[in-house]
């Protein structure tokens, strides 16, 4: 892990503190088990989510989702560059934040949100479900491009029902 790349702190609200993980890492495979175990030790450790809960469960699946698309497709053809993650709890809600300097791309341009591929039996591949699941599991998904920032993709979860 490059120096750096992984930072935790605690942001005061009004008298209660809350635990926010930030981390950046080369946008390459090996990358993806960092960011899965480090939300893991996040949820669990920094906002008391049980571990067996399944709701954490979906969480991380949703968000390595993302990651795993910046991975695969965020440089394509060229060096690949950062990738980074906020978490933040606001309220009963987990905010998250997903950032890459790729060329502009818009993840839902020319898709209908909310709505999982469900192919014909026949017609199964590998690859392609990863935003259906975004959108299941996450209440609220927005992407937009910054040229500072590059792109950059807002989740938001309940954390209880």
């Amino acid at each position: 892990v490059p120096e750096g790349a992984v930072h935790m702190e605690r942001a005061v609200a009004g008298t209660r503190t809350s635990p926010i993980l930030r981390i950046e890492a080369p946008a390459v495979r090996g990358s993806i088990r960092l960011f899965s175990e480090l939300m893991r030790l996040y949820l669990t450790e920094g906002l008391g989510i049980p571990p067996e809960a399944s709701r954490l469960a979906r969480i991380r699946l949703a968000v390595v989702e993302v990651i795993t698309n910046v991975v695969r497709h965020g440089y394509a053809g060229m060096e690949p560059g950062p990738v980074a993650l906020s978490l933040e709890r606001s309220g009963n809600d987990l905010v998250g934040i997903v950032t890459d300097r790729g060329p502009k791309f818009d993840p839902y341009e020319g898709r209908e949100r909310g709505r999982v591929a469900q192919p014909a039996p026949e017609e199964l591949r590998t690859g392609g479900y990863g935003l259906g699941i975004v959108d299941q599991v996450m209440d609220h998904v927005e992407h937009r491009y910054d040229p500072a920032e590059g792109n950059v993709l807002t989740l938001r979860v309940k954390l209880q029902a």
